[in-house]
C-alpha cells in the first residue's frame, strides 16, 4: 500500500515539475520541447544503471547534468540483471519513446518494456504504463481494491 502511495505521489510531482519546468507558463507537457535524442538515450542509460548497480528507487538522480527523474513502480519488485535499449521508437507529441529488452531476477525474466522521456532538465524517464497513469490520474491498485464501487463498506471508516 505504501509503494502505491510513493508511485503515485512521484509521477504527480513530475507533472508538478514539468509544468514549473515550462518558464512563462504552467500549462504543463504541450509547451515542452522535444527532448533530443542522445540526451533523452543518455537519461534512459543513467536510470537503467542506477537500477542495474541496486538503486532501484525512483526519483530525481542527481549528479547529471541535465538531472534525470525515474518514475518507473516495477524497478522496485526486482533487480535489474541486463538491459539492452533496442532503439527509440516514433515520437508522440512531446515524449521521445524507446524500446527496451530488461533481464530481470529473482525470478529470471527477459520482459520487453517501453519507456518514454520528457522534458529538458531535468530529463524524466517514465515506463510507460506509469507515464499513461500519470496522464490519466489512474494508480496501481491493491489486490484488495479491485471490484469494490465508490460508497462501498471499504471506503467506511
Amino acid at each position: 500500500m505504501a509503494r502505491n502511495r510513493t508511485s503515485r505521489s512521484l509521477a504527480l510531482s513530475a507533472l508538478v515539475i514539468l509544468a514549473a519546468g515550462c518558464r512563462d507558463t504552467a500549462s504543463g507537457i504541450a509547451d515542452l520541447p522535444l527532448p533530443d535524442l542522445n540526451s533523452s538515450k543518455a537519461a534512459l542509460t543513467t536510470s537503467l544503471n542506477e537500477w542495474k548497480a541496486g538503486r532501484r528507487v525512483s526519483g530525481i538522480q542527481v549528479g547529471s547534468n541535465p538531472m534525470v527523474g525515474v518514475v518507473d513502480s516495477a524497478r522496485a519488485d526486482r533487480p535489474l540483471i541486463e538491459y539492452e535499449i533496442e532503439g527509440p521508437l516514433m515520437t508522440v507529441g512531446k515524449a521521445r519513446p524507446f524500446a527496451v529488452r530488461l533481464v530481470l531476477g529473482e525470478p529470471k525474466e527477459t520482459v520487453e518494456a517501453r519507456y518514454v522521456i520528457v522534458g529538458q532538465d531535468p530529463l524524466w524517464v517514465f515506463r510507460q504504463e506509469d507515464f499513461d497513469r500519470m496522464l490519466h490520474w489512474e494508480h496501481k491498485m491493491d489486490d484488495g481494491d479491485h471490484g469494490a464501487p465508490p460508497g462501498s463498506d471499504r471506503d467506511r471508516p
